[in-house]
């Protein structure tokens, strides 16, 4: 049995290196050549057949001596030659143009790829009909890939089209495609997109329900942007690229195609079949060549295992990891995914600044709320004395498991300071002696309570935003979706690098899987301590990246650190909350690593004033705070 039939086409592919692309009528000299076997046809077959699918191409090729050492390739590569088809008419034959900065003009000329024809596929449906996807692309007529996808449709088959190099497609050949996979370019020129070099994320996102595609499966791959997919009944979403240093991304489209094409034949989920045919994809975009470098899947999990996206962390942040790692050592620990969870929250206590050295706040005071499971503490911190002061509830980090009021005590200080305005800090219990959802039942203990106490308390409840850092980001996303929708409803979301799915296998987890404080094992015992069911981690009120709607939400700041497993989700988080319509915005810190903001140390680095920056402006603007309101009330 066949698992994947493509309908190929060769070409004697020939790669000149420029200093730059030509102009009209210029002529330039190459600095190096190089020759192999191309075609977008074979590099699909073989990158198929590399990756461990069972593939059968049907490619015609020339009586000739290209046409002889197809053959030769396709035999030491272990594939099919019964679907070879010889012509009288030569090989087809490629020139590509590529600088050193991965531009590339490639031109083809077609020869005996224009001979395939209905009748060869009618031969080969013998074949045809055992396989499990049937795989076109555009150096060949429309004529036989009609029949292959006829035939396939018939017999239930999925077909995948990736229409490159790119012409008008027959009208029949798209009602016949389940999957089609396409450039930008490509996107445009076939649903008629204007503008398309200006289009963000977030428009690509919406624009996708939109277009006139009946088919099972959308791609457009966006180069250095990654790439967005829609699924039938599914919302649109968005995978970010691998960031390598371009070479040459000639045959990179046709890499991601195996990618993709291996990934779902596998069953792997949508999100995941994205991300394994970007790693296909960037893998050949960052060598010379492409035929020889297609990869094995061992080699594609090896990628995606150690590439790292400019592994340029801050020094200050080493030197945080490092003192942080010298101080587990004092303490006898030396990893925090499987020490004694006691031991790691007297480290993490002993972590906290000391008192003498927190910024001065006008007014701390705390508070003792009775509940049904007991007593819950909330702090509260006031930059002033002043009547009606806007709020934020905020949830401290700590990964579900550990912190507190104390460990919280930097941040809330740091915030009511600069925002100008009051902070309640939540002592919710923390798991596993308490798992989901006790911390946040917490967090809307606090909120109902604050109803009727905020203005004893000197706050104006109709001034209210939530926030948290981390798992209190988790939280307080969680409670912002519950709240939605009652009166209660806060008028700002502020997440600092927030955990809001189970995930693991982003690119963000995978490039800062070791090596940091936060690592990808010790964020599943996290999770495993907070949501021990994994069955459950989908919920929206625990993962909210699930919920099935965002438009109700609040405005929403949302800051990641560039070297935290935590990034991702927390960017695609901030992206599906502007295609819903809502005013939200993501900040990376770059060189920074998870739980910057709560170091001292880092106060005076560029790009902390930057975020601190892009808070304060946040918060003050919901508030209606002016700073020079903030300067009079300190300084009273």
């Amino acid at each position: 049995m066949v698992d994947v039939f493509v309908l190929g086409s060769y070409v004697n592919a020939n790669s000149l290196v420029v200093k730059q692309l030509p102009k009209a009528g210029e002529s330039l000299q190459a600095e190096a050549l190089w020759t192999e076997h191309g075609g977008k046809g074979l590099n699909l077959a073989v990158g198929m057949h590399r990756l461990g699918l069972r593939t059968y191409p049907l490619i015609a090729v020339g009586n000739d001596t290209p046409g002889d050492a197809l053959m030769t390739l396709l035999r030491s590569e272990g594939l099919e030659i019964q679907g070879v088809v010889r012509t009288s008419i030569p090989s087809g034959f490629g020139v590509g143009l590529v600088t050193a900065a991965g531009d590339n003009i490639i031109t083809i000329y077609p020869g005996a790829n224009a001979q395939l024809s209905i009748g060869h596929v009618q031969t080969a449906s013998n074949t045809l009909q055992d396989c499990r996807l049937v795989c076109a692309q555009f150096e060949i007529p429309d004529a036989p890939i009609v029949e292959a996808f006829k035939q396939a449709r018939q017999r239930g088959i999925k077909t995948l089209l990736n229409p490159s190099p790119w012409r008008e497609p027959e009208t029949v050949l798209l009602s016949l495609t389940d999957i089609l996979v396409l450039n930008e370019t490509e996107a445009a020129a076939c649903f008629g997109i204007t503008d398309v070099d200006t289009l963000s994320l977030a428009q690509w996102l919406r624009l996708l329900p939109v277009l006139a595609w009946k088919g099972e499966l959308l791609v457009v791959t966006l180069a250095e942007r990654g790439c967005v997919a829609l699924q039938r009944g599914q919302e649109a979403m968005h995978e970010p690229a691998w960031t390598i240093e371009p070479v040459d991304p000639t045959g990179a489209g046709d890499a991601f195609a195996t990618g993709l094409a291996y990934a779902l034949l596998n069953d792997y989920p949508l999100v995941k079949a994205l991300r394994f045919a970007n790693a296909c994809g960037a893998m050949i975009a960052s060598q010379q060549g492409v035929l020889q470098i297609l990869p094995t899947w061992q080699q594609v999990g090896q990628f995606m295992g150690d590439c790292q996206r400019n592994r340029d962390i801050h020094p200050l942040m080493l030197e945080v990891m490092g003192n942080t790692k010298s101080m587990m050592e004092q303490f006898g620990l030396h990893d925090l995914a499987s020490e004694n969870l006691e031991a790691l929250r007297r480290f993490q206590r002993a972590c906290c600044p000391a008192s003498e050295n927190l910024p001065f706040v006008c007014c701390v005071e705390d508070h003792h709320i009775p509940t049904k499971a007991g007593t819950l503490a909330i702090r509260l911190y006031k930059p002033s004395l002043q009547p009606n002061l806007p709020m934020l509830v905020w949830f401290h980090g700590g990964g579900w498991v550990m912190g507190g009021l104390d460990s919280a005590e930097w941040l809330c200080r740091s915030l009511a300071n600069r925002v100008g305005c009051a902070v309640v800090s939540i002592d919710y219990r923390l798991a596993p002696e308490y798992p989901f959802p006790c911390a946040l039942d917490d967090g809307l203990t606090v909120v109902q309570w604050l109803e009727t106490a905020a203005s004893d308390l000197g706050l104006d409840r109709g001034r209210m935003a939530v926030g948290g850092d981390s798992a209190g980001g988790n939280l307080a996303a969680c409670m912002t979706h519950q709240l939605q929708n009652s009166r209660n409803k806060p008028l700002f979301q502020l997440l600092l690098y927030p955990s809001l799915d189970a995930d693991f296998t982003r690119v963000s987890y995978q490039e800062n899987a070791q090596g940091g404080i936060l690592t990808s094992a010790v964020m599943r015992r996290f999770w495993d301590c907070y949501v021990p069911d994994r069955s459950q981690r989908c919920r929206s009120d625990i993962s909210p990246l699930y919920a099935k709607t965002f438009a109700a939400l609040p405005p929403a700041l949302i800051i990641t650190a560039e070297f935290d497993p935590l990034r991702d989700e927390a960017e695609v988080y901030a992206l599906m909350m502007q295609v819903a319509g809502v005013n939200a915005r993501s900040y990376c810190a770059k060189g920074m690593i998870h739980d910057f903001l709560a170091f001292p140390s880092s106060t005076d680095l560029a790009v902390v004033t930057t975020v601190w920056r892009e808070i304060v402006s946040a918060l003050q603007q919901v508030f209606g705070i002016t700073s020079a309101a903030v300067k009079v009330a300190s300084s009273t």
